[in-house]
């Protein structure tokens, strides 16, 4: 199980399995046990408000587009490829509606102050993983996705955190590019796209 219920009040017993002993011992035992475990630790800024952090928030490299827009693209997405014409058509729509949110920075920020968010954990749009590009570009591209969000990161360090993207059809390129994001970007991981 990923996640456990240890809400007040929560009856679920596949929710209740660390407090199966306290719970044997009474009622007591088991309310200290529970009060315990429930509690986490909450991030909290300077003000003592605690953080709204938004975990899965993309960024749209344009010039990384630009750069492959020659290739076609969307002949190798899966999102694309096995999509029908009425799906095809509301993606174009989409990106064309969504494209500033998701590639000018400003405008993602005034977007987070209206919505109360402190914080994007922000990453590769998922067609910016370019895995089925030749190794050698991969990694070009890999790089210019990885620099750019980099260099959001250190202009907002309190506002974004990053994950890059890594050419997953060379091994060695991967982990060579993984290890650069993490010691030498400062990003926090990578995004591992699964289509």
């Amino acid at each position: 199980m990923m996640f456990t219920c240890l809400t007040p009040g929560c009856t679920d017993p596949r929710h209740q399995y660390r407090f199966a002993a306290a719970a044997r011992k009474g009622p007591v035992k088991a309310a200290r046990a529970h009060k315990r475990s429930s509690s986490t630790k909450i991030v909290r800024d300077r003000k003592g408000r605690s953080l709204r952090v938004d975990i899965h928030c993309h960024y749209l490299n344009r010039d990384a587009a630009a750069k492959l827009a020659h290739l076609n693209p969307a002949q190798h997405e899966p999102s694309s490829k096995f999509a029908s014409a009425l799906t095809r058509e509301v993606n174009v729509k989409q990106m064309q509606d969504r494209a500033a949110k998701l590639s000018t920075i400003e405008v993602r920020l005034q977007d987070m102050d209206r919505m109360g968010i402190d914080i994007q954990a922000v990453c590769p749009a998922p067609n910016q993983t370019y895995y089925w590009t030749e190794p050698g570009l991969g990694l070009e591209v890999s790089r210019m996705v990885n620099d750019r969000l980099a260099e959001i990161v250190a202009k907002w360090p309190d506002r974004f955190v990053g994950l890059g993207t890594v050419p997953l059809q060379n091994a060695e390129l991967a982990v060579t590019e993984l290890e650069r994001c993490v010691k030498q970007l400062g990003l926090r991981g990578v995004e591992i796209n699964p289509n």
